[in-house]
């Protein structure tokens, strides 16, 4: 069975903020792993 997802405008902005956060307090290689783990969890 297959679902589409739907992700809410919100969602996005925050999405971006988490990135901006990590990418300056990390890394963007620690940014890359982790929205791999977040796209295998929607991909799920």
């Amino acid at each position: 069975m297959c679902l589409k997802v739907v992700i809410l405008e919100s969602a996005e902005y925050d999405l971006k903020e988490l990135r901006d956060y990590i990418v300056k307090n990390f890394s963007l290689e620690t940014w890359l792993k982790t929205y791999g783990k977040i796209k295998i969890d929607f991909a799920a």
